[in-house]
């Protein structure tokens, strides 16, 4: 599908879907944000416009309206550049479609699957009926910040408190950070870490870009396990409006035991009541390791269903791979730091 507006006459008194370029759709997308309180930070401006500028994302929009209102929408945008693919949204957790109600959302998406010529389609966040396919391995784990702090830290599980024992014995601290310094940093760190678990990380150009459009609202933190003088263990965290969300985390090997607990904990007392809640992001069901890490500390999952048509992927999930993507994920660990540093430019793309 190019960019060129794309308009499909639909027979009887169903409305009109239009599939045109975001420029030329924009007060009406950012209205439509601002009134559905499902909209997100994957839905608005300053993570549309880092897309952007780090990958090139110019996202369409798939519009149901009528009498010049908009009823339902979807972004959808170019993701793996060899495949023929559009993905409501690349490099994004999850992007659903907004609608004004569920017969709206619901026509969107069966005028979607009706497209002749169409691409292959993926919505993230979305369980989509007939002829669509679902996948229900994704779950979305929050944390309600809304309470006092000490009613966040009663609830978390006895083993999280025994691992910030364990981190605050050892002499681990944790500090807050603003600065473009501070996301240089966590580049090295997330480096290091993604090598580790066996995949690409996003470029340093991509984090640059984060950090220069959401610190122009002040909605960008970056916060640091110490140990011995020596930063350990990082998590990014961005604000849309009440709502924070830990974005990226990363820690170095061998680290003290409770670090990455004790940073998630630091911003949920620094944050507790003065914000809505705290995102953890999507996690595979079947990463029963971090998923335990979420609930201990008190986080509760939802169901984040992927839909695709005509068809599923063979591959979905870089957190459960097998094949020839699991050969290549134990290369890419005992790869040279500097060697996956160049490469993350040219393979990450690939993983929209």
């Amino acid at each position: 599908m190019n960019q060129v507006a794309t308009q499909l006459r639909v027979v009887g008194r169903e409305p009109e879907l239009k599939i045109v370029p975001l420029e030329r759709a924009r007060a009406e997308w950012d209205a439509l944000t601002g009134s559905r309180p499902e909209a997100t930070l994957y839905h608005r401006g300053p993570w549309l416009e880092v897309l952007r500028r780090a990958f090139g994302v110019r996202p369409q929009v798939a519009i149901i309206g009528d009498s010049g209102s908009t009823r339902a929408a979807c972004l959808l945008a170019r993701g793996n550049p060899i495949r023929r693919s559009l993905i409501s949204l690349p490099f994004s957790d999850f992007c659903p479609p907004l609608a004004a109600n569920d017969s709206a959302r619901e026509s969107l998406l069966s005028r979607l699957a009706a497209i002749q010529n169409r691409p292959r389609l993926e919505l993230r966040g979305v369980a989509a009926g007939y002829p669509w396919n679902v996948l229900d391995h994704f779950q979305r784990w929050t944390l309600d910040l809304s309470r006092p702090f000490q009613a966040i830290e009663k609830a978390a599980d006895r083993e999280t408190r025994r691992h910030l024992r364990r981190a605050r014995e050892a002499g681990v601290t944790v500090e807050c950070s603003r600065d473009a310094e501070a996301m240089d940093f966590f580049f090295n760190l997330q480096l290091e870490s993604r090598r580790r678990l066996g995949v690409p990380s996003q470029p340093l150009k991509f984090f640059r870009t984060v950090y220069e459009v959401f610190a122009q609202s002040d909605s960008i933190e970056v916060w640091f396990a110490m140990h011995q003088g020596e930063r350990i263990a990082a998590v990014v965290v961005l604000r849309d409006g009440n709502d924070l969300h830990a974005k990226w985390s990363a820690r170095v090997a061998g680290s003290p035991d409770g670090a990455s607990h004790l940073i998630f904990m630091s911003i949920a007392e620094h944050h507790a009541e003065k914000a809505t809640s705290l995102d953890f992001g999507r996690t595979d069901s079947r990463n029963r390791g971090l998923s335990r890490f979420k609930r201990e500390l008190g986080a509760t999952p939802t169901d984040l269903p992927y839909s695709y048509f005509p068809l599923m992927p063979t591959v979905t999930s870089a957190e459960n791979l097998t094949g020839v993507w699991q050969t290549a994920s134990r290369v890419w660990r005992n790869l040279p730091l500097p060697v996956t540093r160049v490469l993350n430019n040219v393979t990450y793309r690939y993983l929209a």
